[in-house]
């Protein structure tokens, strides 16, 4: 039986140019808005892809990569846990 879905979606600039911690950064404002789209009990919540490269110049951005599991997997995991 089909029934409505309500979708969340997320957009993001990035955390200024290469620096240390931009990682992290990018992880903490994607936890931060996706609490706020909580707000609005959606049944699915969208993040870019690649967020946590957002910004950076492509040689750099690549090296965002990590391995899966890894810190910004777990860290969504543990908020879909939490909001839904």
């Amino acid at each position: 039986m089909a029934r409505f879905v309500k979708v969340a979606t997320i957009s993001m600039g990035g955390a200024g140019g290469p620096s240390r911690g931009h990682v992290e950064r990018m992880r903490e404002r994607a936890l931060e808005l996706l609490k706020r789209a909580a707000l609005e009990r959606p049944d699915i919540v969208c993040l870019p892809e690649a967020f946590t490269g957002l910004g950076l110049p492509k040689d750099e951005w690549i090296k965002t990569a990590e391995p899966l599991p890894g810190p910004t997997t777990e860290a969504l995991g543990r908020a879909a846990k939490k909001y839904r």
